[in-house]
């Protein structure tokens, strides 16, 4: 008869730790998928004459398929990596990154002018202008913008609207918000007097 209080005892003890989960179970959290971003889409050129070739280039992260609207090529996703584009008409292109929970979107405008300036090759006496291109020709009001230019053979670099001094550059990047639509003027000057000009045009939504 002694040992059935301890017995009775024993019983209830592991009825509770059996409700209690034993004390041993651990709680999961719930896993935080980051949602997609893209960090760069833009083109070389913004304007072009027909039959020309554009060349587009993105960059992304934390997506699991991306495209661009309307179809160039099937693409994948990166960091960066740049395809060739040949529109017919102007033409809005458009990024889509895809996530498992959501998706970025960015966009810019390729116009096709008949009366624009021929492309010229890198390293000719009238490129003083290598490049000039924005990550994202169109985006939000306040959103930074990431502007690239890239200049040989000049002494001077001017930008119109004047954002900020710039300096001549075989590659030189800055930030920049906008919050209005705006066209941008890139002009270069050589030492022998040649003026050298790109325009660029930021679309504000």
């Amino acid at each position: 008869m002694r040992h059935r209080p301890a017995l009775a005892l024993s019983a209830i003890l592991f009825a509770v730790l059996c409700a209690c989960g034993g004390g041993s179970a651990k709680k999961t959290s719930p896993t935080v998928k980051t949602p997609p971003k893209i960090l760069q889409f833009y083109a070389g050129q913004g304007v072009i004459r027909p039959g020309e070739a554009v060349t587009i280039c993105y960059g992304v992260e934390s997506a699991e398929s991306v495209r661009i609207e309307p179809h160039v090529e099937d693409i994948t996703p990166s960091l960066n990596r740049c395809i060739e584009a040949k529109p017919e008409k102007t033409t809005l292109y458009t990024l889509t990154a895809v996530g498992a929970e959501a998706q970025d979107e960015a966009s810019f405008t390729i116009t096709v002018d008949p009366n624009a300036r021929p492309a010229v090759e890198a390293g000719s006496p009238s490129a003083l202008i290598q490049f000039f291109m924005a990550s994202a020709t169109t985006a939000g009001k306040g959103r930074p913008i990431t502007l690239c230019y890239g200049v040989k053979d000049a002494v001077s670099v001017a930008l119109a609207p004047n954002l900020r001094r710039l300096e001549p550059g075989e590659r030189e990047c800055f930030s920049a918000t906008f919050d209005q639509t705006t066209t941008l003027t890139l002009t270069a000057k050589s030492a022998h007097g040649v003026t050298d000009t790109e325009k660029l045009t930021i679309k504000i939504q």
